[in-house]
């Protein structure tokens, strides 16, 4: 039997990694003082010194010499009665007031917990206003144990991020559209404005949220016109509640214009690993696979669909609103290029939906049929239970936060530790607590898309050839400008699989201290034109680099999650001091799996 302890457990700093991002805004604006974060040494300092995340991935490097937030400031609106008990404590306990000692992580979680049950509480209210007490207790009940919600809020703290926040923050919304329907007051509008604006501030694509009011109790052409006049008559209401989410709003553009100087930001940069395909949804990816299938996790949301679909048939009130917003927040969610949204229990993603799926869930639930009820309450015994040993799984192991494939997850089904043996049938090891290592080359095949030897004048534009020194032969190749050319290959002529490991060396000749003419050997992927990832090698930091001798510089490259097949891998030379530097036999291999869970 798993402990409580060890499912409820949160790691020694819980404004680590994405959360770090979120909640850099506090410390930034209320404690240094640096909202463009120009003094960034203090903020790696923090960074490094409680060991918030692998690399420093939360702000962006300016022009103008600030830096700015990738991620909007919602989360740091939330969390700002966690971050003044956390700063009362440390200075009344003194313990270091950073921003990031413990009595900051206590604010934290203790806030979580608290946002959590008031969640649940919310929900109740409002499942109380379509079902019995019954049905909402075991909706309720289908909801915590039977989705990714208690393992995806509970585990390692995980409810700290956006997800939970947000699931109260619907739930809010959904209790606040019931009772602005009901009576049109003042309270009930700036209760209404204020929930959706911190949910939109705190995930810009959470504007979908808007539908569930707007669209709340049309069910035909007549009830169109209905709306429109109650809206009509409330256009005072209206204008207060417009006021109130661009006051929010604002606070983003306020922000993104101190920093950047401009109202708006795309703090995503040109990354192709972060951006969004609206043409070409992820929407099978994101229901069926072994990966992390919304279906194939929580089962139980399947249910739920079904269950608003047949309320909308019905015309019930507030349907059109809840499938218009599922639909879109779907729609918006596999867009994503990394619609797995890294590592999770399923799709974390969708767990803040959930207020609006438990209507579905209810529906379902509640059928006037006794047979039919036992029956829906029996599939969602079973499921509940199918969630919670696949939870404990995930805990244990079993379940790959990322990596799962159709083959391991059907190899590992009744498992309840994991199996070593099993390892190869799961997704390539990206490294997530460390960079990615080949481990075993006899693992995979080797090709040679290109190289070059300079013998025969075979060599590399914008590189000469030379015979005054080489490694081998009777050539080599030199530059004396700034960059080489490159090797350039398309994946797909690579593999039909997942992924390959690529390995560029050369033989180097410095003619001059590498400390004041550097080079770097360099690889990266492009997806029309934008990069993914880049790796490089700098002279610098290769101590048993010599001027005057011949060198071998190796740098391997673990292929990103390409968008397309089409895209480009680039590797290169970067002779950054613009010396004369010589180069013998440069080349790229390419080692593609044997196996791959994938292709085969």
């Amino acid at each position: 039997m798993v402990s409580t302890f060890s499912v409820l457990w949160f790691p020694p700093n819980i404004i680590s990694w994405d959360v770090f991002g979120y909640y850099l805004y506090l410390p930034a604006a209320f404690i240094y003082h640096d909202l463009g974060l120009k003094d960034i040494d203090t903020i790696k300092g923090l960074w490094e010194t409680y060991q918030s995340s692998g690399t420093f991935y939360q702000a962006f490097a300016l022009p103008n010499g600030n830096w700015v937030m990738k991620y909007s400031a919602g989360m740091a609106v939330l969390y700002l009665p966690a971050f003044i008990i956390g700063h009362i404590g440390a200075l009344v306990c003194s313990y270091p007031a950073d921003g990031f000692s413990l009595p900051y992580q206590i604010g934290m979680v203790t806030e979580m917990i608290a946002v959590l049950v008031l969640g649940l509480y919310l929900l109740r209210k409002v499942l109380l206003h379509f079902f019995t007490e019954t049905v909402t207790a075991v909706t309720l009940v289908c909801v915590v144990l039977g989705t990714n919600y208690f393992i995806g809020n509970m585990l390692v703290g995980g409810g700290v991020q956006t997800h939970g926040y947000l699931f109260t923050l619907y739930a809010a919304i959904l209790l606040l559209t019931i009772r602005w329907h009901q009576t049109q007051s003042i309270k009930n509008t700036v209760g209404l404005a204020v929930m959706c604006g911190l949910t939109i501030l705190s995930r810009p694509s959470e504007i979908v949220c808007l539908f569930i009011p707007l669209l709340w109790g049309i069910t035909s052409i007549d009830t169109v016109k209905q709306k429109a006049k109650l809206l009509l008559t409330n256009w005072k209401n209206l204008l207060l509640f417009a006021v109130i989410l661009a006051a929010i709003g604002s606070i983003q553009l306020l922000y993104w214009k101190s920093v950047t100087g401009s109202f708006y930001y795309y703090s995503y940069g040109g990354s192709s690993g972060e951006a969004f395909s609206f043409g070409n949804p992820h929407v099978l990816d994101v229901l069926f696979s072994y990966r992390k299938g919304w279906f194939v996790y929580t089962p139980m949301m399947f249910l739920a669909s079904v269950g608003l679909f047949i309320a909308w048939k019905r015309k019930m009130a507030g349907t059109l609103g809840l499938l218009a917003f599922v639909i879109l927040n779907f729609w918006i969610i596999s867009s994503w290029h990394c619609w797995w949204y890294s590592e999770s229990y399923g799709q974390r993603s969708l767990i803040q939906s959930y207020p609006v799926m438990a209507l579905g869930l209810g529906f379902v639930l509640s059928t006037d049929k006794k047979w039919l009820q036992r029956l829906m309450f029996g599939l969602a015994a079973l499921l509940i239970t199918l969630s919670v040993f696949q939870s404990y799984q995930f805990k244990s192991g079993v379940i790959d936060a990322s990596r799962q494939t159709k083959q391991y997850y059907w190899a590992s089904f009744w498992d309840t530790g994991p199996d070593p043996n099993l390892e190869h049938l799961k997704l390539v090891d990206r490294g997530t607590w460390g960079p990615p290592v080949m481990k075993n080359e006899s693992e995979y095949n080797l090709m040679v898309p290109s190289a070059y030897d300079f013998e025969d004048g075979n060599g590399v534009s914008r590189m000469l050839s030379d015979s005054m020194f080489f490694k081998t032969g009777k050539f080599s190749g030199y530059f004396d400008d700034e960059f080489s050319a490159e090797h350039l290959v398309k994946f797909s002529t690579l593999t039909g699989g997942h992924y390959v490991w690529i390995r560029v060396s050369a033989w180097v000749y410095p003619k001059l201290s590498v400390s004041e003419h550097p080079f770097s050997i360099a690889i990266s992927a492009y997806h029309n034109g934008f990069g993914y990832s880049h790796e490089s090698l700098d002279s610098e930091r290769l101590e048993d680099i010599k001027e005057g001798k011949w060198n071998r510089v190796v740098l391997e490259y673990l292929s990103p999650e390409m968008r397309a097949p089409q895209d480009d891998i680039k590797a290169f030379i970067w002779n950054r001091g613009g010396n004369q530097l010589f180069v013998d036999d440069y080349k790229m291999e390419v080692f593609v799996p044997k196996f791959d869970p994938v292709r085969d």
